[in-house]
């Protein structure tokens, strides 16, 4: 469940990251990253750009190139982007908050090596054997997306 979450999760912060920036250029010329603005006409009011003059073929694609222009494309975003974001972030931190922590049975004093079972850290909850781990937040949480093809039935409350 917490994949199919994870993945719902990335859709919707995909679908709601402003992309306002593409490169222009390439052989001979260098490569550019400019801005073309939230409409794609070159509307960006501070005609952002970074200089690729002198640098390596895809130099942009560095991860610290790529957070730079992020960074920049957010001051595109809206008010809904930016709310839809800030809920996917909620929803990751809910993720990671809960969990699935193993149960293991004991013999003879010592801590069996193997899960006899799987419940949840933040919730204390525990629902029987192995596998059956979902807590009712995330079921909650997947509630949503109950059309979705990869849905499990099994995660209805």
């Amino acid at each position: 469940m917490v994949e199919f979450l994870e993945a719902r999760i990335a859709e919707r912060e995909k679908s709601a990251t402003p992309r306002t920036v593409c490169v222009s250029g390439g052989r001979p010329a260098p490569e550019v990253p400019n801005c073309i603005g939230p409409r794609g006409t070159g509307d960006c009011p501070e005609q952002w750009t970074l200089e690729g003059h002198g640098k390596p073929s895809r130099w942009w694609m560095a991860p610290e190139v790529q957070a730079a222009i992020r960074v920049h494309e957010m001051t595109h975003a809206t008010a809904e982007q930016r709310f839809i974001l800030a809920e996917c972030a909620s929803k990751r931190a809910i993720l990671e908050l809960h969990y699935a922590a193993a149960t293991y049975q004991r013999k003879n004093g010592r801590k069996l090596k193997t899960p006899t079972g799987w419940y949840c850290d933040e919730c204390q909850w525990d629902e029987g054997p192995a596998g059956e781990y979902p807590c009712t937040t995330l079921r909650l949480l997947a509630l949503p997306y109950i059309d979705h093809p990869d849905f499990d039935e099994a995660w209805l409350l």
